[in-house]
């Protein structure tokens, strides 16, 4: 039979055909009715779905657990004259004095004491400033009152050495603490 058909669209066409009959074939011998096997499958899920229905309905009328006994009514505690009820939510006291947030920031509050770094003092005209290097490269001349640091932090004193803060940090639980810190002269 493959020699009467030459060419490749030929070839094709037959095989196409014999496909289309082999699956219309295969179609209408799974096309019948149910099967006995089918039909004792659905009866037996019908009774399972019966006997399933059945059950439920029975459980319904048992009950799952035993009644709870009776309850008198609970007599709640009472506030003290001028306390605050127990069932109110604490609230925290705020502690310390916050910063001045209104004030302008200088430029070395923008940047965090770790980056910020001491690299000398200077006397001019009796007044001692100390010169801090910032990550932005630039050097910058300090003096006591001055701000630096992202925690409000106000410059105290000026060493030798080192640079006094104090710094005003927040504490869980709202508020504000004050604590001393200090920026000390970077080696190298």
């Amino acid at each position: 039979m493959m020699a009467v058909f030459q060419d490749h669209g030929s070839r094709k066409f037959f095989f196409h055909s014999w496909s289309c009959l082999a699956l219309a074939a295969l179609l209408t011998s799974c096309g019948g009715g149910p099967s006995s096997k089918e039909q004792e499958t659905r009866a037996f899920m019908q009774r399972v779905e019966k006997d399933a229905q059945k059950q439920v309905s029975k459980t319904k009328q048992r009950r799952m657990f035993p009644a709870l006994p009776e309850l008198g009514s609970v007599v709640m505690p009472q506030p003290r004259e001028g306390g605050r009820s127990p069932f109110s939510p604490v609230r925290a006291v705020p502690m310390g004095t916050p910063p001045d947030t209104t004030r302008p920031k200088e430029p070395l509050e923008a940047f965090p004491l770790s980056a910020l770094r001491m690299r000398g003092v200077v006397q001019m005209q009796g007044d001692r400033l100390a010169l801090v290097a910032a990550p932005d490269g630039v050097v910058y001349k300090v003096r006591v009152g001055n701000f630096m640091g992202t925690h409000y932090g106000r410059i105290t004193a000026i060493q030798e050495h080192a640079i006094e803060l104090r710094e005003t940090v927040p504490v869980p639980g709202g508020g504000w603490e004050e604590r001393t810190v200090y920026l000390s002269v970077a080696a190298g």
